[in-house]
């Protein structure tokens, strides 16, 4: 497909007529004198690899510049540049008359029939008197596209420099339309939509514009009412055999996005019109199921074990880490209590959620909460992959009683007279927790044996010894542990 071309040259039994009526449609430098600066924006690019590699071409002049088109010097300069750009829309190959300094275009090609007006158009010639800017030989560049008050050009420079970039219409002098491209909407297509990762949906396609057949387009991908919008400036070289000469080789467009959409959701593609087209343009529509990018699971078990220490338990899995491990937080009342890995053995769970996922995705700790009385407990899985925030696992409301915690104490050594017996209390909760020791022969207290050592006497011969310890904390009731008995005491 190629674009349409709208040439503006007279038929010669009119250039008479018409020299005498669009004279006056010449734009004389009323607002741009030579003592005054333009308004220049950003250039878009500069240096034909430069712009090329970014899909903004140049229609093979870099490797046409030797050659004078309109009489113009040969080499990167504006007026051959823009001369051989216009010859490629379908104006003459040779002008029956000189156009001479760029100063000067607007002028002489009215006289010879040309409109030359403040309407830009794609295609047309942006052209520039002398200016401070410019200098007193003024400038021509290349119309490529129209953004409101702005138009952006592609333009050759005498220092032998290319760049596109963008003006005011307002400081253009005139544009002159020797053969604007007729405006055309955007075509191309949607080729894939896919979706191996979970949350995230890739495309692929291309999007081209007559207008701008350089490329890039804007193309705009909806998912179930979620726009997001890309570039159409990937390289594809078979594109211009397809379409046409005149079309770039960077009108490709690939992404892999993420979308807060899962289970069946439908994809469209549109390209962005440029120039004078008379509408976006839907380039393909495609439905693709989503994997949740989210992580799952439950928290199945929180008890209170007291000294303010719960046991939380559960699993989590996530499509992106099937094999796990993930994090667990945990919150007591709103305020995070610390983080758990759930990498314990659950075989049963792959039967259930998807033989993919791994057999370690449990969970099962102890945390220490600071609150007393009704607590929520609340897990969250935290997000690995593309997901869009950390997962709820659920919540249980329980009670955290007031009171101490503390394990069974043991004992240790030999249970023989004249040896001696240690006690070992464990870890009591919450922390500062005073611990007291008694010591029982047959259950019975034994006189002044309060330390957390006993040595065996000659009186417990025959006996068994046991340890009871106390927990002590102010505010907190006192919680008592005994151990269990030895063997009889040997001689």
């Amino acid at each position: 497909m190629t674009a349409s071309r709208t040439g503006h040259f007279r038929t010669p039994w009119r250039l008479a007529l018409i020299a005498v009526c669009t004279f006056a449609l010449v734009l004389m430098p009323a607002a741009v004198t030579p003592a005054q600066a333009l308004n220049l924006l950003d250039k878009l690019c500069e240096g034909y690899s430069s712009c090329m590699s970014q899909g903004l071409g140049d229609g093979g002049y870099s490797s046409a510049n030797r050659s004078s088109y309109w009489r113009m010097s040969p080499g990167p300069n504006s007026p051959n540049y823009v001369a051989f750009r216009e010859i490629q829309n379908g104006a003459p190959a040779d002008l029956s008359y000189g156009l001479g300094e760029a100063n000067g275009w607007g002028t002489v090609a009215a006289a010879h029939g040309v409109v030359v007006d403040s309407t830009p158009a794609v295609g047309a010639v942006a052209w520039f008197v002398g200016s401070a800017t410019f200098g007193n030989t003024g400038h021509v560049a290349y119309v490529e596209a129209i953004d409101g008050k702005k138009v952006t050009v592609s333009e050759g420079n005498w220092d032998g420099s290319f760049d596109w970039r963008q003006y005011y219409v307002s400081d253009v002098s005139g544009f002159i339309h020797f053969a604007d491209v007729a405006g055309s909407s955007p075509f191309g297509a949607l080729e894939e939509v896919s979706s191996k990762t979970p949350g995230v949906i890739h495309v692929k396609g291309w999007a081209a514009d007559p207008d701008a057949p350089s490329g890039p387009l804007t193309v705009h991908i909806h998912a179930n009412g979620q726009i997001i919008g890309i570039i159409a400036n990937t390289y594809r070289p078979d594109l211009p055999k397809a379409l046409g000469a005149g079309y770039g080789n960077y009108l490709g467009y690939e992404a892999d996005l993420q979308f807060q959409r899962t289970g069946d959701v439908t994809v469209c593609a549109f390209a962005i019109n440029l120039g004078l087209g008379s509408s976006n343009t839907r380039l393909g529509r495609q439905t693709v199921q989503v994997v949740s990018p989210q992580a799952f699971g439950s928290l199945d078990v929180a008890t209170d074990l007291g000294g303010h220490r719960v046991r939380v338990a559960g699993w989590a899995a996530d499509a992106n880490l099937p094999a796990g491990p993930l994090k667990v937080s945990l919150v007591a009342n709103a305020t995070a209590v610390g983080k758990v890995t759930a990498n314990v053995y659950r075989p049963e769970l792959r039967k259930a959620i998807g033989t993919q996922y791994g057999d370690h995705l449990g969970f099962d700790s102890v945390i220490t909460v600071p609150t007393s009385g009704t607590t929520r407990i609340c897990a969250y899985a935290v997000n690995v992959g593309p997901g869009w925030s950390d997962s709820a696992l659920g919540c249980k409301t329980i009670t955290i009683s007031h009171k101490l915690s503390g394990p069974v104490p043991t004992i240790s050594g030999t249970a023989k007279a004249g040896k001696r017996l240690t006690c070992k209390p464990g870890t009591w909760a919450p922390s500062g927790v005073r611990l007291g020791y008694q010591w029982l022969r047959d259950g019975k207290p034994i006189t002044g044996a309060k330390e957390a050592t006993y040595k065996l006497t000659k009186t417990s011969v025959g006996k068994r010894i046991s340890v009871k310890v106390t927990g002590h904390k102010a505010s907190y009731s006192d919680v008592t542990r005994t151990s269990a008995k030895t063997g009889k005491v040997k001689r």
